[in-house]
């Protein structure tokens, strides 16, 4: 597996995050969408969402609303797992 830098990964996020909100999609919300389509991981919470962007929870839900809405983003429980 290649090592990843995350700082290259970061700076690609934000320089397309800006370019999205130029053409008028919502800065947060490309933050996220881009955030989810470049991480190793199938799926990230709120919270991870939050810790990798520096930003607040209601900030994540409302851009996730959006993405939902726009249909490009699904959200999916998690089954949890039950001790035996």
């Amino acid at each position: 597996m290649v090592d990843r830098d995350e700082q290259a990964v970061g700076q690609f996020i934000e320089s397309t995050a800006r370019m999205l909100a130029d053409w008028g999609f919502p800065r947060i919300s490309a933050r996220v969408l881009l955030t989810m389509m470049s991480a190793d991981e199938d799926s990230l919470t709120a919270g991870e969402l939050g810790d990798r962007l520096g930003v607040s929870p209601s900030a994540i839900s409302g851009a996730v609303r959006y993405l939902m809405q726009v249909g490009l983003l699904e959200r999916r429980p998690v089954p949890r797992l039950t001790p035996q």
